[in-house]
């Protein structure tokens, strides 16, 4: 999954967005806005957050690359349910990996609103393997919701068979 703000926000969240503070690429995060993470989601000093396993080898590398980029990314399994989201999407949401394979984490993520329609499109964009978009409001880690366009596509076994979506 990447995604990105959404052009069809409401007017005062336009005018906010560009009220003159410089933006962070692929975040829609100003960048002279600072919060504050919840103690559970801190980072120790090797940029890993706290009560996760840190991953080895190759993992590792992985983990670092996808970390590095400044574009919010989520992994789903073929069911829906999130493999893995890089510390951008982290940061942003306020979440960590683990709160994210509870089965409920999307109402903490979404804006109520929205969850019934992108769940449907989810759940037939899975089964199918089309690659898909929707946008939504996602809830930043302070509560304030911003539109984002998710867009996933399927990645596939050899027999066709839909393996997850990024």
């Amino acid at each position: 999954m990447t995604f990105s703000e959404s052009e069809n926000e409401t007017g005062s969240e336009a005018e906010a967005r560009t009220s003159g503070a410089a933006e962070l690429p692929g975040s829609a995060l100003p960048k002279n806005e600072v919060f504050e993470a919840p103690e559970q989601n801190r980072i120790n000093g090797e940029g890993h957050k706290r009560n996760e396993e840190k991953p080895q080898g190759e993992e590792y590398a992985l983990r670092q690359i996808t970390d590095a980029i400044a574009q919010p990314l989520c992994v789903l399994a073929s069911n829906g349910s999130v493999l893995y989201s890089n510390r951008t999407i982290l940061d942003y949401i306020g979440l960590t990996q683990k709160e994210l394979h509870a089965p409920n984490f999307r109402v903490r993520m979404f804006h109520a609103d929205d969850l019934a329609t992108s769940q449907e499109k989810r759940r037939i964009a899975l089964e199918t393997g089309v690659p898909f978009e929707f946008e939504l409001r996602t809830l930043r880690n302070d509560g304030q919701s911003r539109w984002f366009l998710f867009r996933y596509k399927s990645f596939r076994d050899e027999q066709g068979r839909v393996l997850r979506c990024m």
